[in-house]
This record gives structure tokens, C-alpha cells and sequence, in this order.
């Protein structure tokens, strides 16, 4: 999986990582992983979207709501 989108925001205590790609099937698709930096507490949720537009203001839209609870965005971490 070769993401088209991917960005990583963290908090003092908390992590989201959302990416956007191509599945199998060629639909594009939305993943969003969260949880506890120093605990094992946490979530995700995949969501289809019709196209990469659309995708792309859900991304925009999710970088505006983590920067509003006062994550800051961060290079990806592996």
C-alpha cells in the first residue's frame, strides 16, 4: 500500500496517523489510527471516499480538527 496521502499529529499523550490510498480494488480509501503514546488504548476506522478530491478535503479537514484540539502535525514516525 503506497499511500497517496499521509500524515502523523500527536499530542503530550496522544497520537492520530490518517492516510489515504488505493486499495485493491483501486477505490480510494481513507485510514485514520489513534491512540495512547504510553498506553495501549487506542482505535481506527477506514472510510471509502468516490475520489482523491474528495479525500483531500477529508485530510485537510481532519489536519484542521487535530490542530484544533492542540496536536501538532509530526514527520512520520515508523
Amino acid at each position: 500500500m503506497n499511500p497517496i496521502i499521509e500524515r502523523h499529529w500527536q499530542s503530550s499523550t496522544r497520537y492520530y496517523c490518517a492516510r489515504m490510498y488505493r486499495d485493491m480494488l483501486g477505490d480510494v480509501v481513507i485510514e485514520s489510527v489513534w491512540g495512547g503514546r504510553f498506553n495501549r488504548l487506542g482505535g481506527s476506522a477506514t472510510l471509502p471516499v468516490d475520489t482523491e478530491e474528495e479525500g483531500r478535503a477529508i485530510m485537510d479537514q481532519l489536519s484542521k480538527e487535530r490542530l484544533h484540539r492542540r496536536y501538532d502535525e509530526v514527520a512520520q514516525v515508523r
